[in-house]
């Protein structure tokens, strides 16, 4: 089940129902801490979540009301190596230049 919840980490939600019928459940079992992890890696690589540069509104992705508490978040979960490469995808996929004005990010 272990192997079963770290692909569900990686691939994200749209798994959850083919790994689950892997290991004969309904849902993966996952942690307080693994759903933790879930949440703040959803908010950058989820395909409902990635919009191009260039869509509507005032800036050239989509809003991130609560990027310092997600910065914070994932600097609590993840090893520091990890952070930043989820901190650069952020910037990178989601527009996310307020990221740079983060001092921890700095």
């Amino acid at each position: 089940m272990e192997q079963i919840t770290r692909w569900r980490l990686i691939l994200g939600k749209e798994a959850e129902e083919s790994l689950a019928a892997m290991g004969d459940s309904a849902t993966v079992p996952m942690s307080a801490q693994e759903c933790l992890m879930d949440k703040a890696l959803d908010e950058i690589y989820s395909s409902k979540n990635f919009v191009e540069v260039g869509g509507q509104g005032g800036g050239a992705g989509r809003s991130f009301p609560k990027a310092s508490q997600w910065l914070g978040d994932i600097q609590t979960i993840f090893d520091k190596d990890i952070v930043k490469i989820i901190q650069n995808d952020a910037i990178e996929r989601c527009g996310l230049k307020k990221l740079l004005l983060e001092p921890s990010v700095l």
